[in-house]
C-alpha cells in the first residue's frame, strides 16, 4: 500500500487514532498508519497535514488543534467541547462511537465548519477566543458552533440523510440542539430566549417569500445539492424541530430521538423514519391530547409543503374563531393559499397568563375552526402562540390589538414576557409589510420601546427597521425614522452605555452591540461624538483597551466621520492584528469610511489584489462598504460597473460576478439607482448571457423594493409629521381596510393609549 509521506517537521491528523513510525526509504520521512474507521460516510473522511500545535485533556482523546502561536486562545474551545460532547451523550441515550475528538481551526476555510466525524474543522473564529478581544456576540458564535458541529456526530454522521433533499434531518437537528448543549454548560445565557430571535424569527423572515421550497426537498440532479444548505434547511428546520419538542413534550421528543438513531445508526435515513419512532413513544403514553392525528400528517405539513401560516384571532363572546393562510411578506393576495398546515395552539390571556406552563388548547389542521375557550373575554386581550412554540405568525382583530397595546404600556408591560413581547414587535412589523396591517397600527405598537430594556424585542425590531431604512434611505422620510429611533433608543441607550459592568449579561451585552451599532449608523450625536473620543484614545494608545462589545461600533463610527488617514492607520491595524475575530471585526468596519480614496483602495484590496484579505472574509469586508449607507452603495455599484470584467477573471464565473451585483442593489431605494444598473445592462447585454439574464432579474427586484417605497413612504411620512397620537381609525379584522388622518409625531414623548377605540387593519 502507497501511504502519503511527509517531513517530520509536520504531523497528520485524521478522523482516528494513528500510529507513527519511521519510513525506512527516506530520511527525516515517516509512516503514519490509521486505525479502521467506523462504517461511515464517505464525505465525512478528513485528514489535516501541518505544523499545527495542539491542547488536550488528560487522557489525550479531546484536542483542540491551531497555528501554534494562537493555541492558547483555545482553552475556551477545549472546554465546551469536552462539556457538550457529554451532555450530547446523556440527551441522546448513545455514547459517541469514536475513541477521539479533535477541533482543528483553520487559517482558510471556505465553509463555516465541517462535522468531520473524530475531526471537526473551523474558521479560527469558531474556535478561538481571548477575554480582551472577543465580543459576547462572537463568543455566542463559538460555543453555538462547537455544539453544532458535535451534534452533528450523532445527527449526520452516526445517522446520514438518505440524500441531500433531506439534509435538514442533519442540519436541522445541529442548529436546534446546539441551544440545549450551550444552555446546559451556560445557563446564564438563556439560550433558549436567544433561539426565538436567532433562529425562529429569523427563519420566518426568510421563509415568507414565494418562492421558498420545502424542507423536504426534490433535487433534480446531484449538483444542485449546494443549494440545500439554506435557512430552510437550518433556521426553519430547527424552529420546526422545537415547535416538535414544545409539543409532543421532553420525554416523547428525547424518547423518539434515541429510538430514531438506535434504529438507523451506521446507516441513512428519511423523514418518515423519524416519524415512526416518535409514534411509538406517542401511542406508548396514550396518544397527543387534543388530536388522534398521526405525527406523520401532523409534521409532512411542516416539511413537505413550503412556507408557513398566519394565524387570524377572532374572538365573540367566548368563541374564538381562527382562520389560518399562507404568509407571504409580499402580499397577502400573492396565493391561491392551497397550503394547510397543522398548527399547535398554544394561548394565554390577561385573567389567565399561561406563560410559563403552556398546553395546546388545539391543533388546527382546517382552513378555519372556532374553539370554545370558556375563560377567554372581549374585556381582556388574550396572545396565541405563547413562548412563541409554534412556526407561524399571529393576526388579531381590531379591538384585540387595541388590548395588547394598552398592556404593553402598562407597568410590567401588563405581564406580557419578554419572548412574546418580541413575539407582537416581530408579528406586527412583518405584517405591516406584507399588508395583512396597517403601518399605523405598526409605528403605534413600536411606541412602548421607550421602556423596554431587555435584548429580544429590540432585536425583532431592528430586524424589521433595517428593511425600512433600507427602503427609505435618502429620503426625507429616512430622515423621519431615524428621528423615531433616536426618541425610541434615549432610555435604553443611556442605560447601557458604551462601558460593560462585571454584572452585565450575555444578553445585556449583546444588546449594548446592536443598540449603539444601529444608534451611532444612524448618526445619533452623542453617540459620534463618545466613539470618536474611544477611537482617539486607541489611536493614540493601542494597548488601551476598548470594549469588544463596542469596538467596531467605535472604529465604523470613527471612520465615516474622518478622514483617510483615520483609515489607513485602522488598516494597518488590521494587517499586524493576530486574532481571526478581531480581523473581522476591523473589516467590518474598514467599509464605515466616507473617504472616496479610502473606500477605492479597500475595494481594490478585496476584488483585485491578492493576499490582502483571505477569500473567506471577502464577504465581510465588501458587506461593510454597500451596507454602511448611501456612500457605500454608490461606490460598491460603480467599482463593479467598472471592474466587473477584471473580476470575472479573478473568480472564472460570470455567476459570482451576478452575485456581488445583487447584492448591492438590494440596498438600492432610489430610481437613479435602478437607471444607473439599467445603463450597465443594456451595455453589457452581450459580455455574458447568464450575467445579462441575472441583471434582469436583479433590477426586477429592485423595482420591487422601489414599489415599497412608493406605496408606504408617503403614509409613514405623514405618520410622523403630525404634533399628536390618537386613536387610529377604520375596522379591523381579516379584511378589514380604512384610511386615517391621525398621525404620529416622533418627538412627543406622551404616548395616549388610552384613547385607542379601532385599529385600522389595512391601509392601501
Amino acid at each position: 500500500m502507497d501511504y502519503e509521506r511527509y517531513r517530520v517537521s509536520v504531523m497528520s491528523i485524521s478522523v482516528m487514532f494513528h500510529n507513527t513510525k519511521q519510513y525506512s526509504g527516506k530520511v527525516n520521512h515517516t509512516w503514519d498508519i490509521y486505525m479502521e474507521s467506523e462504517h461511515m460516510s464517505s464525505y465525512l473522511v478528513a485528514f489535516i497535514v501541518s505544523d499545527f500545535a495542539y491542547l488536550s485533556n488528560e487522557n489525550g482523546n479531546f484536542k483542540v488543534w491551531s497555528r501554534p502561536n494562537a493555541i492558547e486562545s483555545a482553552k475556551s474551545a477545549l472546554d465546551i467541547g469536552q462539556k457538550a460532547l457529554s451532555f450530547l451523550e446523556k440527551y441522546t441515550g448513545i455514547n459517541y462511537p469514536i475513541s477521539k475528538m479533535d477541533l482543528a481551526a483553520i487559517p482558510d476555510f471556505a465553509a463555516g465548519a465541517m462535522e468531520n466525524w473524530g475531526l471537526v474543522t473551523f474558521r479560527e473564529y469558531g474556535l478561538l477566543t481571548s477575554e480582551n478581544i472577543t465580543s459576547a456576540v462572537y463568543m455566542r458564535y463559538m460555543a453555538t458552533t462547537i455544539a453544532h458541529e458535535l451534534v452533528h456526530m450523532w445527527f449526520g454522521d452516526l445517522v446520514t440523510c438518505d440524500w441531500w433533499e433531506y439534509v435538514w434531518l442533519n442540519e436541522g437537528f445541529a442548529e436546534y440542539l446546539e441551544y440545549l448543549v450551550i444552555d446546559s454548560i451556560y445557563p446564564e445565557w438563556n439560550m433558549q430566549q436567544h433561539f426565538i430571535s436567532y433562529e425562529l424569527q429569523t427563519a420566518l423572515l426568510k421563509d415568507s417569500f414565494p418562492h421558498m421550497r420545502a424542507m423536504n426537498n426534490k433535487m433534480k440532479n446531484p449538483y444542485d445539492e449546494g443549494k440545500d444548505f439554506s435557512s430552510i434547511a437550518y433556521a426553519k428546520s430547527a424552529s420546526v424541530i422545537h415547535m416538535m419538542h414544545r409539543a409532543f413534550g421532553e420525554k416523547i421528543f428525547t424518547w423518539g430521538l434515541n429510538s430514531y438513531l438506535s434504529k438507523n445508526k451506521y446507516k441513512t435515513s428519511k423523514p418518515e423514519y423519524l416519524w415512526s419512532a416518535l409514534q411509538y413513544h406517542v401511542n406508548q403514553n396514550g396518544g397527543l391530547n387534543t388530536t388522534n392525528v398521526s405525527v406523520a400528517t401532523l409534521m409532512d405539513s411542516w416539511a413537505s409543503q413550503p412556507g408557513y401560516p398566519v394565524v387570524h384571532a377572532n374572538l365573540s363572546q367566548t368563541l374564538l374563531t381562527l382562520t389560518q393562510k399562507r404568509f407571504l411578506i409580499t402580499g397577502k393576495n400573492d396565493t391561491n393559499n392551497t397550503q394547510l398546515y397543522w398548527i399547535p395552539i398554544t394561548i394565554a390571556s390577561k385573567s389567565n397568563p399561561n406563560f410559563n406552563n403552556p398546553s395546546i388548547i388545539q391543533w388546527l389542521g382546517k382552513r378555519k375552526q372556532i374553539v370554545y375557550q370558556e375563560y377567554l373575554n372581549r374585556d381582556e386581550w388574550f396572545i396565541l402562540n405563547v413562548q412563541q412554540w409554534g412556526y407561524y405568525r399571529v393576526n388579531y382583530e381590531n379591538d384585540n390589538w387595541n388590548k395588547l397595546i394598552k398592556a404593553l404600556n402598562e407597568d410590567n408591560f401588563g405581564g406580557i414576557p419578554e419572548i412574546n413581547r418580541a413575539q407582537i414587535i416581530d408579528d406586527i412589523l412583518n405584517l405591516a409589510r406584507g399588508e395583512y396591517v396597517s403601518y399605523e397600527l405598526a409605528i403605534i405598537a413600536t411606541q412602548y420601546l421607550m421602556k423596554e430594556f431587555h435584548h429580544l424585542p429590540w432585536k425583532a425590531f431592528f430586524t424589521s427597521y433595517s428593511y425600512l431604512y433600507e427602503r427609505f434611505d435618502g429620503h426625507e422620510v429616512g430622515t423621519m425614522l431615524h428621528e423615531y429611533i433616536f426618541k425610541l433608543t434615549e432610555n435604553v441607550y443611556k442605560k447601557l452605555g458604551f462601558e460593560d459592568s462585571v454584572n452585565d449579561t450575555q444578553l445585556t451585552k449583546t444588546n449594548r452591540q446592536l443598540i449603539l451599532s444601529w444608534v451611532c449608523k444612524l448618526d445619533h450625536n452623542n453617540c459620534v461624538e463618545t466613539s470618536k473620543k474611544l477611537f482617539t484614545l486607541w489611536r493614540n494608545d493601542t494597548n488601551v483597551l476598548i470594549s469588544p462589545n463596542v469596538k467596531a461600533t467605535v472604529i465604523c463610527t470613527a471612520l465615516k466621520h474622518g478622514d483617510y488617514d483615520d483609515w489607513n492607520f485602522v488598516w494597518n491595524q488590521y494587517r499586524k492584528s493576530n486574532f481571526e475575530s478581531d480581523k473581522i471585526g476591523i473589516l467590518n468596519a474598514l467599509g464605515c469610511s466616507e473617504n472616496a480614496t479610502a473606500i477605492s483602495e479597500y475595494l481594490n484590496a478585496i476584488f483585485l489584489k491578492d493576499n490582502l484579505i483571505r477569500e473567506q472574509n471577502f464577504g465581510n469586508a465588501f458587506g461593510s462598504i454597500y451596507s454602511a449607507g448611501k456612500f457605500g452603495v454608490n461606490a460598491s455599484i460603480e467599482f463593479l460597473i467598472s471592474n466587473y470584467k477584471k473580476i470575472y477573471a479573478r473568480y472564472g464565473e460570470w455567476n459570482s460576478v451576478a452575485n456581488f451585483f445583487s447584492n448591492v442593489a438590494m440596498k438600492f431605494s432610489t430610481k437613479n439607482e435602478i437607471d444607473q444598473l439599467q445603463h450597465f445592462a443594456n451595455k453589457t447585454s452581450e459580455d455574458s448571457k447568464e450575467l445579462s439574464e441575472s441583471l434582469r432579474t436583479i433590477l426586477t427586484d429592485a423595482r420591487n423594493n422601489m414599489e415599497f417605497f412608493n406605496k408606504h413612504g408617503a403614509v409613514i411620512k405623514n405618520l410622523l409629521m403630525l404634533p399628536t397620537t390618537s386613536s387610529p381609525n377604520g375596522s379591523g379584522g381579516e379584511s378589514g381596510t380604512g384610511n386615517s388622518s391621525n398621525k404620529i409625531n416622533p418627538t412627543v414623548p406622551v404616548l395616549i393609549f388610552s384613547i385607542f377605540t379601532a385599529i385600522v387593519f389595512a391601509l392601501h
